[in-house]
This record gives C-alpha cells, sequence and structure tokens, in this order.
C-alpha cells in the first residue's frame, strides 16, 4: 500500500493517477485512454469505500452483540452501503486477473452499475470498453495487468485522504488534464476554470436554492457553484444541482465526477436540451430553477421535429446556419424563476446578427430581462481562437431596469502558448464592476469601494447603456460601440523630435509613479530648469531634460531599481504585508482545532476575512490597485487550499512538505548529484540528437570530398570533436570494418601463400626476388589496413563509450529516484508535528512574498518601460539625425574623391 498507510496528499495522489496515464501513453492519445483512467479510478474507490463501509458495520453489529451468521445476512444486504460491489466487481477479484483482462474488466463495469442502478448509475460505466481496439487489436493483458497494479497501489477509501473532497478534486485534475491533452475535442466536456469561477461569481448561487445547467459538460460548473456556496460561509446541504448533457461519454464522466465529489443527489440527465429537456414538473412542463448557469456548444443547428415544449422560444432561429445559440439562452430564459438570474457563455454573433436573433435580442432588452453583456478576451476556450462574452440574465427586478451593463474585459487577460487564460485580478475586476454597477450600493458586496458605489461608467472598460440608446442602435450589442478600450495613440510632441527635451505632460502622466517614489522623477529628469534646447521656443517651459548622470538607455532600469525611494516603497510594502501575516497567523494556526467539518469551513473563513484585510491594508500602499491586490491574494489562497483543507483535516502532517524542501534540507548531495546526471544526459542527448539531424546534409555533402574513404560520410571531421557518430555514419564505419577484416583476411593468406613461395624458390635456388618484392607489397597493404582498421576501432569505441556512459546515467537516475522517495519517507517520518507546522508555515509565508512580489515587479517594469520610451522618443532629435547623416555623408564623398571616383 502507499507510503506506509500515510494518508494521501492531493499532490500525492495527482502524481499517482498521472503515472497511471503514463503506462497508456502512446498506446492512444489521451481522448481515448481517459475512459479507461476513469473506469479503474471508479473500480478501485467503490471497492475500497466499500470495504470500509462493511467493516464499520461489522464492528457495529459486533458491538450490539449480533452473532455471526446474523452479521453476515446484514453484511450481504446492499442496502447497508453508499454504494454495493458485487463479488465479481470487486477489487480483490480484478487485481489477480491475467487472461481475458479486459473482459473482466468491462463485466465488473456492469456488475457494478447493476447492482447500483437505484443509485443514479444506470448507463454510466457500461459504455467504457477495456477491449476497444487500440489500432487493429485491443490493450494487451501486460498491460491492462500494469494498469491494474499500479491502481493497487493507490488506497481510494475516504480515511485514506488528508480532507474529504480530495478525490473529488483529483478527479477534476484529471479532467482538465485529459481536455489539456485532447486539445480542440477538451471544449466538448471542459470549461476553463477561471472561466467558470466568473460565472459562478456573477450568479451567486446560495444555500436552499436550486442550480441548472442545461449543457453541463463534465459538471464543472454545478462542482464550482457548491464550491462557492462553502466558500461564502453557507451550507451546500440543502443545494439542488440539476443538469443535463447530450454526450453519453461526456454525462457519463459528469455522473462519475458528482458521485466522486460525494454529491449522490445531484439530478443529471442524458439527452438534448433543445430537443428534449429532462427537468420536468409533474404536470410535465418545464421546471424552474433559482440559478441557470452555462458554457453551450457555440454554432449549432437543431431540429424542430419532434420537439418537446416549444412554448420555451418566443423567437425561433434559424433551422440551419448553425444558430442555435440563442435557442439555448431562451430554453435557460424559460428555465428560471420569476425572481430567477443566469449567466451564459455565447458567441460574439449573437450581439449584432441580424433577423430573428435581432428580434430576440429586442425582447430580452424591453423585458428588462437583459442585466450585463460582459466581453471576454480571446483564446480561452479549448477549439476556437475567437472572443466570446457573457450574457447576465437577471428577472429581478426586471420591470425597473432601465439600462444595460457593457463590460468589455477583453484586453485584460495572461497570453498563453496554447490557451489565455483569465488572471485572478482580470476576474476581481470583472465581478467587482458587474456588482458595483448593476446595484449602485456596496452593501451586498463586503469590499466595494465607497468611491464608486454611484458610478455609472469605468472608462473604456465599462458603462451602462440605457434601453433608449439600444434602441437608437436597432438593438445591436456589439460591446465596442458602447465601450471602446482600444489604447489612445502613442502621444508625438513634434518640437520635442525636431529640437530636443522631453514634454512636462509626458513626465507628469507618469504620476502615478511620481507619487509613490518620492523625488525620483528628480532623478531621472533636471526638473528645475526647462529644456535649454526649447529656449528659443515660446513654450520652452513645457519641456525638460534627461539628468545628465543618464548616459545611456541601460542606465535608466538600474537607477530606478536601486533608488533610495524605490527601495524604501517596497520595504514599506513588504512591512505590511509582513505585518498582515503576523495578525493572520492564529487563525491559520488554529485550523487543526476545529474539528474536521468545522476545519473546512475555517478554511473558507480564513479566505473570505484575508481577502478583505489584505485589501485594507495594502491597497493603501499606493503600489497596487484593489483589483490586483485581490487577486494576488485569491490566486494564492487557490495555490493553499488543498494543503489547508489537509491541515485543517488531518494537522500538521509532514506528508505537506514538499519532497524538494525535504531534500535540500536534509540530503542536499543527492539533489546536486542528481542535478549533475541530469545535466549530463542533458548533453549527452543533445549530442545525439544533433548528430542525427545533421545526418543528411552530411551525406548530402559526402559527394563533394571525393578524396575520402569509401562510403565515409562527409562529416566526419564535424564530428570527431564530439565522439558522437550519426547513426548513418555508426553503420558505414560497422560495414567498412567488416570490409577490410575480409581485405585481410584475403591479403594475409596472399601473404602466407606468396612466404611458402619464397621459401621453395630459395630452396630450389631460383631467383626469389619477385617474391622478396611481392611480400613486402604485402605487408605494407597489412599495415595500411591494420592503420584503417584502428582509426575505425578508436571511432566506433569513443562513440560506444559515450552510449554506454548515457545508458549507465539514465540507470543511475532511475535508482536515485528511488533511493530519493525512501530517503523522502524516512526524512519525513523524523519529522516532528510542530517542526512540520514550521516548514509549512514558512513555506506559505514565501508563496505569499512571491504572490505579491510579482506584482509589484510588474508595477516597477511598467515605470520602466514607459521611462525607456520617452527616452527613445525624445532622447536624440531629427536635427541630430540629419546632422550626423550630413557627416557621414560628407566623410562618404571624401573617400570616393581619394579613390578618384570624383
Amino acid at each position: 500500500m502507499y507510503m506506509n498507510n500515510q494518508k494521501l496528499t492531493l499532490s500525492k495522489l495527482e502524481s499517482l493517477l498521472l503515472k497511471a496515464c503514463d503506462i497508456l501513453r502512446g498506446k492512444m492519445d489521451a481522448s481515448e485512454y481517459k475512459e479507461y483512467i476513469f473506469g479503474m479510478l471508479f473500480l478501485k474507490r467503490m471497492s475500497d469505500q466499500f470495504d470500509t463501509e462493511q467493516q464499520q458495520l461489522r464492528q457495529a453489529y459486533a458491538k450490539e452483540g449480533l452473532d455471526e451468521a446474523t452479521i453476515a445476512a446484514q453484511l450481504a444486504k446492499p442496502n447497508k452501503y453508499s454504494f454495493y460491489v458485487p463479488e465479481r466487481a470487486h477489487w480483490h477479484s480484478l487485481r489477480h486477473l491475467k487472461s481475458d483482462v479486459g473482459s473482466g474488466l468491462n463485466k465488473a463495469l456492469a456488475e457494478l452499475e447493476e447492482a447500483n442502478l437505484k443509485r443514479g448509475m444506470e448507463d454510466v460505466l457500461k459504455h467504457i470498453n477495456f477491449n476497444r481496439k487500440v489500432g487493429k487489436k485491443p490493450m494487451s493483458d501486460e498491460t491492462l495487468v500494469e494498469f491494474i497494479q499500479h491502481f493497487d497501489e493507490i488506497p481510494l477509501a475516504n480515511g485514506d485522504f488528508e480532507f474529504p473532497d480530495l478525490l473529488g478534486s483529483a478527479y477534476e485534475y484529471l479532467i482538465k488534464y485529459f481536455a489539456d491533452s485532447a486539445g480542440k475535442k477538451g471544449g466538448e466536456f471542459y470549461t476553463p476554470s477561471e472561466v467558470v469561477r466568473l460565472l459562478v461569481e456573477i450568479i451567486e448561487p446560495a444555500e436552499g436554492m436550486e442550480v441548472y445547467d442545461p449543457t453541463c459538460g463534465s459538471g464543472g460548473m454545478l462542482i464550482q457553484s457548491q464550491q462557492y456556496i462553502e466558500e461564502t460561509g453557507g451550507s451546500s446541504r440543502d443545494l439542488h444541482l440539476r443538469g443535463q448533457e447530450d454526450n453519453g461519454g461526456t454525462w457519463s464522466i459528469c455522473k462519475m465526477n458528482m458521485i466522486l465529489h460525494g454529491i449522490s443527489g445531484a439530478d443529471i440527465r442524458n439527452e438534448d436540451t433543445i430537443k428534449a429537456p429532462q427537468h420536468l414538473t409533474d404536470e410535465g412542463e418545464l421546471r424552474t430553477f433559482d440559478r441557470v448557469i452555462a458554457n453551450p456548444p457555440f454554432s449549432q443547428n437543431y431540429s424542430k421535429i419532434g420537439m418537446a415544449l416549444p412554448d420555451r422560444f418566443h423567437t425561433f432561429m434559424p433551422e440551419g446556419g448553425k444558430k442555435a445559440d440563442l435557442m439555448f439562452v431562451q430554453h435557460m430564459v424559460a428555465s428560471l424563476k420569476a425572481n430567477g438570474k443566469m449567466a451564459v457563455v455565447m458567441p460574439h454573433g449573437v450581439l449584432f446578427r441580424s433577423g430573428e436573433e435581432r428580434t430576440c435580442r429586442r425582447h430580452f432588452i424591453q423585458s428588462g430581462i437583459l442585466e450585463a453583456v460582459i466581453g471576454l478576451p480571446q483564446g480561452l476556450f479549448y477549439g476556437t481562437g475567437i472572443p466570446a462574452c457573457v450574457l447576465v440574465i437577471n428577472k429581478a427586478d426586471s420591470a425597473k431596469r432601465d439600462a444595460v451593463l457593457f463590460i468589455n474585459a477583453d484586453r485584460e487577460y495572461k497570453e498563453g502558448k496554447n490557451q489565455n487564460s483569465l488572471r485572478p485580478e482580470d476576474l476581481e475586476k470583472i465581478t467587482h464592476v458587474y456588482h458595483t454597477l448593476t446595484r449602485h450600493s456596496g452593501e451586498a458586496v463586503g469590499w466595494v469601494s465607497d468611491s464608486v458605489t454611484q458610478q455609472t461608467e469605468v472608462k473604456k472598460y465599462a458603462r451602462l447603456v440605457s434601453k433608449q440608446e439600444l434602441e437608437a442602435e436597432e438593438y445591436n450589442l456589439n460591446i465596442r460601440r458602447y465601450v471602446d478600450n482600444s489604447p489612445p495613440p502613442e502621444p508625438q510632441d513634434v518640437s520635442a523630435h525636431l529640437n530636443g527635451g522631453v514634454p512636462l505632460k509626458e513626465i507628469e502622466a507618469l504620476s502615478d509613479y511620481w507619487n509613490n517614489y518620492p523625488k525620483l522623477k528628480d532623478d531621472l529628469f533636471i526638473m528645475g530648469q526647462p529644456s535649454p534646447r526649447q529656449a528659443h521656443l515660446p513654450n520652452s517651459k513645457d519641456y525638460r531634460e534627461f539628468s545628465n548622470t543618464l548616459t545611456d538607455k541601460a542606465d535608466i532600469k538600474c537607477r530606478i531599481e536601486q533608488h533610495s525611494a524605490v527601495l524604501n516603497k517596497h520595504a514599506g510594502f513588504q512591512a505590511a504585508l509582513d505585518g498582515w501575516w503576523q495578525t493572520q497567523l492564529p487563525q491559520m494556526e488554529a485550523l487543526p482545532a476545529n474539528g474536521q467539518e468545522q476545519g473546512q469551513q475555517a478554511v473558507f473563513a480564513l479566505r473570505r476575512n484575508s481577502l478583505n484585510t489584505l485589501s485594507d491594508t495594502l491597497v493603501n500602499q499606493g503600489l497596487l490597485d484593489l483589483y490586483k491586490v485581490r487577486g494576488a491574494a485569491a490566486s494564492y489562497f487557490k495555490k493553499l487550499q488543498a494543503d489547508l483543507k489537509s491541515i485543517a483535516a488531518s494537522g500538521w502532517n509532514a506528508e505537506l512538505i514538499p519532497d524538494e524542501e525535504i531534500l535540500q534540507s536534509q540530503f542536499p548531495d543527492v539533489l546536486e548529484n542528481l542535478k549533475k546526471d541530469q545535466a549530463r544526459i542533458t548533453e549527452l542527448e543533445a549530442l545525439f540528437a544533433a548528430a542525427d539531424e545533421d545526418e543528411d546534409d552530411a551525406q548530402g555533402s559526402a559527394s563533394v570530398a571525393g578524396d575520402r574513404m569509401s562510403g565515409a560520410p562527409a562529416d566526419e571531421a564535424d564530428n570527431e570533436g564530439t565522439g558522437v557518430l550519426p547513426k548513418a555514419q555508426l553503420k558505414s564505419y560497422k560495414d567498412q570494418k567488416k570490409a577490410l577484416n575480409a581485405q585481410l583476411r584475403e591479403i594475409k593468406r596472399n601473404l602466407k601463400a606468396t612466404k611458402q613461395d619464397e621459401k621453395r624458390a630459395d630452396k630450389a635456388g631460383l631467383d626469389k626476388s619477385e617474391y622478396t618484392q611481392a611480400i613486402t607489397k604485402l605487408t605494407t597493404e597489412i599495415d595500411a589496413l591494420q592503420k584503417d582498421m584502428a582509426d575505425i576501432d578508436n571511432k566506433l569505441a569513443a562513440h560506444t563509450e559515450l552510449d554506454k556512459e548515457l545508458k549507465t546515467l539514465k540507470a543511475g537516475i532511475r535508482e536515485a529516484e528511488k533511493k530519493k522517495d525512501q530517503l523522502v519517507e524516512s526524512a519525513r517520518g523524523k519529522i516532528s508535528e510542530d517542526e512540520a507546522k514550521q516548514l509549512i508555515l514558512q513555506r506559505f509565508k514565501q508563496e505569499l512574498n512571491q504572490e505579491y512580489n510579482a506584482y509589484i515587479r510588474a508595477y516597477l517594469q511598467g515605470l520602466t518601460k514607459a521611462v525607456d520610451k520617452l527616452w527613445d522618443k525624445y532622447a536624440v532629435t531629427l536635427k541630430e539625425i540629419l546632422a550626423e547623416r550630413d557627416q557621414v555623408a560628407e566623410e562618404l564623398d571624401g573617400f570616393l574623391r581619394e579613390l578618384g571616383y570624383e
């Protein structure tokens, strides 16, 4: 079993599940093997928890004094368990499978499902097929046995986890992993968690509500809705989650997701929402909900044929042309209670296309239910790089609503290699502005600043637009019509470009920085006098010069970063952060004292309190705005969430100390050796890869070097320095050696025969000079061949030595990794709870510092870039450029005259 029966942390479980993926990776792509992982995880989980519940029941019955026969009869009743696991589906029946493994696993899934139909598992597992062909044949028994053996080492009962919802968190991690791996197909079952969080914070689900997602995918929006309620201090016990998903495989993933999160009461249906909505009242009418949230598939077709409850739709979109988007929105609106609220992701086309879509928009606006339109950045979603938007519809107070809020957030995001993402500060800004401008009051959002509670606009970001204006625009909701967030043009001062000097107004535009860093402006610019280069002009007072001590643009960065005002301001910010940490520390240290259930609530309370108190502490420092302060705090607590839950549930466990941290403190030599060996492996692999990459060029140039050894690649000399031979060159040398050996044997036979002929001639008194000359010639040929062979042997030996070194290093790395794990666990076992607590808190503080230091560095980089830009624009004048050009031209003319060309 795992780690001497230590409880699993989230990071350890994620690592073990990724190793399970490694067993299958290469045999099929992620979109295929995800079902294998989910199926095996589910089988093992059900068995482990079943055994735990059975043992608890046995102990309870024995304590009551029941005899063994009665206990056995009670334990055999399926209704005694959360989920009943029949014998053929139990892990102890699967762990020893050796032949027909796929069939055995399929039967186990079918039996597990059949035994739990009334518990909501109908059709959840049967579609998983471990005998599905991968290429031309199914997965081999050997691979599936290895797969089973790996899961056999992972304990998955509730008591094995550091905190109660750890398995659900790991399952979500897997879903994201598979979405990332699947690329475009990932969007079919997964919406990025940042987007989900945005929608959840907009609709604000609360305890006692019914939340519905008509296109629920793998269930992330419903689960985050539940988590939001807990985070905000509510109870999710009486929360009702409802969802519908058309894709059977995705629906199955969602069902398992709910079960593994312990949300057994979620009602998730499998059917096309537009064609046949499944959540109905007893009278067959469409059921309504407090909150509705969704990311429907973009740009689909639909059909009226066979459609149930067409009265849901007040405006039918064209059935062709992939315009079913607003059909989903209308269904969601029809599924809202009279005071309900919804948020839905939509493509931008629904905002401005004419025809039926405009008619639908007009209805939303005139009825007052459309509350907000939020523009999102491009590239957030799997499978599409186009930007999307969020429509917020709120039936509460719709009769009084006379405006729609437009938020244009499409320029604020983190750019990624394959996919962009919303940063924590982006989420904070969108939600803060939304709640502020739609409510006109900070009462419902505790951290809304009083100075913005009565605004109707945030310049270049958000604006409340009246119904009358929207009507005048023919209900076109194109966001840029109402909120143009394009950056202002870069200011260019013609006089400064011609004569010199830096415009004072462009310096003062950086007043936010100068207020934070007193005297820095005076050390970068000569502020006490106008620019002398502008003295002959009437507006000379409006220009300044760079400081005389700045001789090069490269000096600017150093001057700013080392300035005493900068260092003092940042030290003050750090002191404020340190003070907050000391104030907050007792609440963090008290987490384990609350008991498991109260401990989870304590984690959420700690987060809520920290976001507010950090805002109060750090915003006044002036370096970071409210969104960045809260964004950094939200990001920090997201990273620590699993650790904090573990601490609340299991105390200050040494398992929470990262392996690398233990190795660094206890076994630095092991890490150093591993680092050196890995560096050498990287170096050798690069040499081998480079040799093979150059192989084609080498063969192409071989024809030029006609005087080279026959068959030898032309870049032989290029590889002599490294000792690594390309594959073709290696084969060529081996073939040459074989040919040379054959030649050598033949010549040696000829030499032996010639020597015998020489002896016979000598014995017969005949002239032997001919034989003597032949012997000399053959001996010379042998020496030449042996020299060529020795040269080849040396090159082959050098290559073989490097190849052997690489294999030895890799084997050593594998052994060192095993040894490292043993060393870590041995060292971890010797760490007391108090020592673990100090190490964990130290890491928490370091991560807090890193989170905010990253924002401070970005702030300072903004100033450096701004001053650099002023230097680029105005440090050299056009007159100076022209004068230099004329001087160079005159020098060139002189050279030409000296050379006699003029």
